[in-house]
């Protein structure tokens, strides 16, 4: 519009502001700003099918990949003897000094890493609660299956959070109080809501194992959390249940619907579906996933991208 009117006489060129002037004046239409939406989405009209709850309990399950970036456990599970991230020149992963914190084992109270894991964690937890309010608005009893499934990842996240910090809020609610602070719990009472949101849950939870139920928690993923529960029963409780882990892990061995892979490698390749070994898996897709798998990158040296060959290899900014 500017190299039209530049292209004018100046007599036209203000014929034309001049009309363009008055258009601008007398043009109150723009006034009604009310709309028909039809991009907005309420219980009235979604979560309605079997297609459209799979694709809301998307979220439940898309934060898991999270947690192998840079500022979240993976990082923190780096300090131990399974893998060290080496500095770059220039500071590169090393830059603020919490990596080598790190390593060194001189974490602080305020690490970026900690602090990413925290939010990350209750991010999902708040996720989960969500879905489990949506879905229990429009019709509990015909939707129990699907939010056992999400209590039971949210329970999941509980697991990790009773590992890393103990003590931690239980937020068990969606509709709460934008001000709203809880309180913490203690190890023991983290313990038992995990023990008790499994056992009220898994009967709801499907046996199956098929191309429909990869990476979704069923009844074996339910298992599976419980016998990590009880292993370290000791330490989170005072009390040890060697028993129940053994049981569990027995029920989960002799229901025929796993045994170990010829190879370890076979766990991990991109096709992985067909593994016997997996309980419970991550997926991760080269289109999809927002978050790429970072190893590759914290342990290699840049030019080894050149080398391997992995020049299309996602490097996502952390």
């Amino acid at each position: 519009m500017k190299t039209y009117i530049k292209a004018l006489n100046p007599f036209m060129r203000k014929v034309v502001l001049a009309a363009c002037s008055v258009c601008l004046l007398f043009n109150f239409s723009c006034t009604d700003l009310d709309e028909k939406l039809y991009s907005q989405l309420d219980n009235d009209n979604f979560l309605q099918t079997e297609e459209e709850i799979s694709s809301a309990l998307g979220a439940a399950y898309s934060g898991l990949r999270t947690f192998q970036k840079n500022d979240h456990m993976w990082t923190i599970y780096c300090t131990t003897d399974e893998v060290a991230v080496p500095g770059r020149t220039g500071g590169d992963w090393a830059g603020d000094g919490q990596d080598q914190q790190m390593t060194d084992h001189k974490w602080i109270a305020n690490s970026r890493f900690y602090r990413g894991t925290w939010e990350a964690f209750f991010a999902q937890i708040n996720t989960c609660n969500r879905l489990i309010y949506q879905l229990e608005q429009i019709d509990p009893t015909k939707y129990t299956a699907y939010i056992s499934e999400v209590k039971t990842i949210r329970a999941l996240w509980y697991l990790w959070l009773i590992d890393m910090w103990g003590n931690v809020p239980i937020v068990e609610k969606f509709d709460v109080p934008s001000d709203y602070l809880p309180s913490t719990n203690t190890r023991k009472e983290v313990y038992d809501f995990i023990e008790k949101e499994i056992n009220d849950n898994i009967a709801n939870l499907t046996k199956d194992k098929t191309s429909l139920t990869y990476a979704r928690a069923d009844y074996w993923t339910a298992k599976a959390i419980l016998a990590k529960l009880y292993l370290n029963a000791e330490v989170y409780t005072g009390t040890a249940q060697w028993q129940k882990a053994l049981d569990v892990c027995n029920e989960i061995i002799n229901s025929g619907k796993f045994s170990l892979t010829n190879t370890y490698r076979e766990n991990f390749i991109s096709k992985n579906e067909g593994s016997t070994e997996a309980i419970f898996a991550i997926p991760f897709d080269d289109t999809y996933t927002e978050w790429g798998w970072i190893l590759p990158l914290v342990s290699l040296h840049y030019s080894s991208q050149q080398t391997l060959p992995m020049t299309s290899f996602k490097l996502y900014p952390f």
